[in-house]
């Protein structure tokens, strides 16, 4: 068994999720973590509403306080705490901006993962990305837009440097995100982190609740979900939302059917329901706060359909919409990605004609019901983070 483990980060929750998996291998778990307080999906202290406190029973959680990313410049002033924590641990998972951390650590016996969620790879760890960002960024405080650059290109290769310091990195399937791909042969070349470890799965165990109340005040009515994050531009990528948004205007011409969509207030939503205005969708539109994962689970239970990213983006909480066989609509951007989701249920879609005629299909309910028992097949046998995880090979 191992005796320490050390996790940092908090991009999508999933380094608690490891976090959680660890607790039965070692002696103790540390999780810090970096989110607001009211940050309901990032706080593992609030993650899963009331059910929280049970759920990170076992492992000791701290928060971090890191104001910016550009705070790990320089790490013996701001984050000492945490190099200590890792000089005293056995297994180490850094997530995000800590990857940068690796580089200060001795590496002895130590087993040291970055686990890439993607943006802390595809941003963090492109040379090119100070200099695309360059043109957008603005003064701040005090700082001219060059120096923030320059400021950023050191970064980065602080990022690259604990990147290359880690035993082990984590990142999707290969072939998943080819433009990816390609920066991590490029960024690892010749160095001694050779082991590629690929995460792309859930917990099950997180959708063990009960069914709660509707929570659309449309409740008669067709109920489509878009839980994504809105987002679109040429750093972060682009997750399809007005795609789907074309489609419901479309939608809403060639049929008679009363819908209703929902979505949650969740990166640049005010450019999304700018849009939605425009297309004349303002009255079909709910849009709704963030919410734990406990009441996220109600969302999915509740919706008729879910809508994933429609963009060149991983589905990953599709995936929860499926283990609960909910049919499920995105968009499978690479050859991997369609080889991997074959049998699954998944309505992959390419153009607003194809997202039209998915959503008509989802109207029957018998069609509903059967791509939605093929999808809860699909995800306990091919995507679930217990078995991944011991596939590792790391514990």
């Amino acid at each position: 068994m191992i005796e320490r483990a050390l996790v940092i980060g908090s991009m999508n929750c999933m380094p608690t999720e490891y976090a959680l998996l660890l607790k039965d291998h070692c002696r103790e778990v540390v999780h810090y973590y970096d989110a607001a307080n009211s940050d309901s999906l990032s706080n593992p202290r609030i993650r899963w509403g009331a059910d929280s406190r049970k759920r990170t029973e076992g492992i000791v959680i701290r928060k971090m306080y890191v104001r910016h990313y550009l705070s790990f410049l320089l790490p013996r002033l701001l984050h000492q705490n945490l190099l200590n924590e890792m000089e005293n641990a056995d297994l180490i998972l850094l997530s995000g901006p800590a990857i940068s951390l690796a580089s200060h650590i001795p590496l002895g016996k130590k087993t040291i993962i970055g686990l890439s969620y993607g943006g802390d790879v595809s941003i963090f760890c492109d040379r090119e990305w100070p200099h695309k960002a360059l043109p957008k960024a603005r003064n701040i405080r005090g700082l001219i837009a060059s120096q923030l650059n320059a400021l950023k290109a050191k970064f980065v290769e602080l990022q690259i440097a604990g990147l290359r310091s880690c035993t082990h990195y984590s990142y999707f399937i290969p072939g998943f995100d080819t433009k990816t791909d390609a920066l991590l042969d490029e960024v690892l070349a010749g160095s001694s982190t050779k082991v590629r470890l690929p995460r792309y799965s859930i917990g099950l165990d997180l959708l063990e609740y009960e069914v709660g109340t509707k929570l659309s005040s449309h409740a008669a009515k067709y109920k489509i979900l878009f839980p994504v994050r809105f987002c679109e531009d040429e750093l972060f990528g682009d997750k399809g939302w007005r795609l789907l948004f074309d489609g419901l205007k479309r939608f809403k011409q060639k049929t008679k059917t009363e819908f209703i969509c929902i979505c949650f207030e969740k990166g640049n939503y005010h450019a999304a329901r700018n849009y939605a205005a425009e297309l004349g969708l303002g009255d079909l539109i709910e849009w709704h706060r963030v919410v734990p994962f406990d009441t996220l689970v109600q969302y999915y239970h509740a919706a008729d359909v879910v809508v994933e990213q429609l963009g060149s983006h991983w589905i990953a909480q599709g995936l929860f919409a499926m283990a609960l066989g909910k049919p499920v609509i995105g968009r499978l951007s690479t050859p991997a990605q369609r080889v991997f989701f074959t049998g699954s249920g998944l309505l992959s879609i390419e153009n607003v004609d194809s997202l039209v005629e998915c959503l008509a299909q989802c109207e029957s309910e018998s069609f509903r019901a059967e791509i939605g028992r093929e999808a809860r097949a699909f995800v306990p046998a091919n995507a679930a983070i217990g078995p991944e995880f011991l596939g590792w090979g790391v514990v």
